[in-house]
């Protein structure tokens, strides 16, 4: 009867086992299947670093030509923006040059079929240490990985907070949020230091494999850039732009222009992450050549940095001179600039100003 209730015991335990695995299959709490074959991305957004390669080795699945990596800045510019042919976005909070580097070296092993590749040169991912977390030295064991994405008891915690945990606001096409972030960081020199090593790495193992490659950094808002000249940040900004194009040719849309200086809530989320609804079409359009609009994207050479970098410290004076009041109210704001998931108001678009609607609506066709 002993030897029964034992075998009876085994079946109940295997019969829950499964039952688990299949259940954190289907919620899939560390975001490791994520595919969007409506806009053929398969994004690495929400994983976690432990699992991060993890990831890597799931997308072998798919064949990928088109490969953009960096942080939560180009992930936000390129909301539903539909590449020809597959694209894996490697997107992790605050990557470093270094972990690109890593990973990069590690996808290219798994996808030597990739052909083209965008790099995010993000200000605060590449002057400071803020957020920074180290990834895996090494692939883990995949076996073990896959206890821990979903068999665990955290795993069955994320699963259950997934579906009935309390959830941020997400942004849905056609609206516009403004979130309570306010980003004011602080310069870290001997992390600016490392990331420009790790992106000299980074440069070497693209231009070995020969990719396509586009250097980019994304859109920040006026009044990011307002503060960073308040508290002395810009000149390490300005240098960093300095020192990478002595490394390579790439675009720049963090400055003052006529879309980051309008009232924030128009165009972006929060002072560092645009509106991907909007700015995305025309990014990727300028980036890949099928549009040209220096007030948006400057393309900066070892040859005109030092003449565009003093245009845009004008441009930056100008728009303080000219927003004072809104200006001093965020360099004044004590917001607490980490809680991401609260957002202060939500904009519906058809409530902004018709030019703007115009934008959206001109810029919303491909999606």
């Amino acid at each position: 009867m002993k030897k029964y209730k034992n075998i009876i015991f085994i079946i109940i335990f295997i019969i829950l086992s499964l039952g688990i695995i299949w259940f954190n299959k289907i919620v899939d709490p560390y975001e490791l299947n994520t595919k969007s074959l409506q806009y053929q991305n398969w994004e690495m957004v929400n994983i976690e670093r432990d699992f991060v390669y993890t990831g890597l080795n799931i997308s072998k699945k798919f064949k990928f030509s088109n490969v953009v990596i960096g942080s939560s800045g180009i992930s936000s510019v390129l909301t539903n923006y539909k590449f020809d042919g597959n694209v894996l976005l490697i997107n992790l909070l605050s990557l470093s040059p270094t972990e690109e580097y890593e990973l990069l070296k590690y996808y290219l092993k798994l996808h030597p079929e990739t052909k083209n590749i965008i790099v995010s040169l993000e200000l605060n991912t590449y002057l400071t240490c803020h957020h920074r977390h180290t990834i895996p030295n090494k692939p883990t064991n995949e076996f073990l990985d896959f206890i821990k994405a979903y068999y665990s008891v955290d795993a069955i915690k994320k699963s259950f907070d997934k579906l009935y945990g309390e959830k941020p606001i997400i942004s849905e096409k056609g609206i516009s949020y403004v979130s309570n972030s306010v980003f004011k960081y602080q310069h870290v020199p001997s992390c600016e230091n490392d990331n420009i090593l790790g992106l000299k790495k980074l440069i070497d193992l693209i231009n070995e494999h020969k990719l396509n490659a586009i250097y980019y950094i994304p859109p920040t808002h006026g009044l990011y850039l307002a503060n960073s000249l308040h508290v002395g940040m810009y000149e390490h900004q300005d240098n960093f732009k300095r020192q990478v194009a002595q490394l390579v040719s790439f675009y720049d849309s963090s400055f003052v222009n006529k879309y980051t200086s309008l009232p924030l809530h128009y165009l972006f989320k929060d002072v560092y992450h645009c509106s991907g609804e909007f700015l995305s079409k025309k990014a990727v359009n300028i980036l890949t050549g099928k549009e040209k609009d220096d007030d948006f994207a400057v393309y900066i050479t070892k040859d005109n940095v030092d003449e565009v970098l003093t245009k845009q410290k004008v441009l930056l004076q100008d728009y303080i001179k000219n927003n004072k009041t809104v200006v001093e109210k965020y360099i004044n704001d004590d917001t607490d600039r980490l809680n991401y998931s609260n957002y202060d108001k939500i904009y519906y678009i058809k409530d902004l100003p018709k030019e703007i609607q115009a934008l959206y609506e001109q810029n919303n066709k491909q999606f």
